[in-house]
């Protein structure tokens, strides 16, 4: 059923700041998986209150990883971008191996 879900389009995009303020964007290969929108209170990295537009969830084997700190994720089909806020890693408790990501976005 999860499989099934995964249909969108997402283009993963990691977002570099350097010392003076400068964005780039390094955008990698478009891969599948499955928008929920939906708006709800949320916090932010630092604490602070915000609204989160969304919810994506990404397959185990996606791009997206942890230790890097700033991403955005492109919605193909409806030509969104979103910036990532807040991930979860979600194990499957028979195996212990990840079974998805879900990420809150805004």
């Amino acid at each position: 059923m999860f499989e099934k879900l995964m249909q969108h389009d997402v283009v993963p995009i990691k977002i570099t700041v350097d010392n003076f303020g400068n964005r780039t964007e390094q955008v990698l290969s478009t891969e599948k998986g499955f928008f929920e929108y939906r708006e709800r209170n949320t916090f932010d990295r630092d604490g602070n209150m915000i609204r989160s537009r969304g919810i994506l969830f990404l397959k185990p084997d996606t791009a997206f990883t942890t230790d890097h700190e700033a991403w955005e994720f492109r919605d193909v089909k409806n030509d969104r971008q979103l910036q990532a806020e807040n991930s979860d890693v979600i194990d499957d408790p028979r195996t212990g191996e990840t079974h998805h990501f879900e990420i809150e976005l805004r």
